[in-house]
């Protein structure tokens, strides 16, 4: 039971927790060297940790948190950088609705990806 009051007082929170902010300042620092080398290997290592941390502490539990706004935006931007090539930059202070814009671009560029490699059979 304490498990479920500590997920909605996560939910409820304004404010990013600490340790996890500076995980997404490091994750910035990743995702910029995946940029420079062209793997996205690294950062995708880091990200499961952070999540596995994020899950733990209940900071993922619904899609509305800084946490999981962050770590979201934070694995797409990553993708648009690395795979194709847009420059998104720090997204630590960045709106909510530029957060869900980032993973919807990600995401529908994946989406015509697959749909394309699916059509043409390569």
């Amino acid at each position: 039971m304490a498990f479920k009051s500590q997920k909605k007082q996560n939910i409820e929170r304004k404010e990013m927790d600490t340790k996890f902010k500076k995980m997404l300042i490091e994750a910035e620092k990743i995702r910029a060297i995946c940029r420079r080398n062209g793997d996205i290997s690294p950062h995708k290592k880091y990200m499961r940790n952070m999540t596995k941390y994020g899950v733990e502490k209940g900071f993922l539990a619904g899609s509305e948190s800084e946490e999981y706004l962050g770590q979201a935006a934070e694995m797409a931007a990553c993708i648009l950088e690395v795979i194709y090539k847009e420059e998104i930059g720090s997204i630590l202070n960045f709106s909510p609705e530029r957060k869900r814009n980032i993973m919807k671009s990600a995401q529908e560029k994946a989406e015509a990806r697959f749909k394309s490699i699916i059509e043409c059979g390569c």
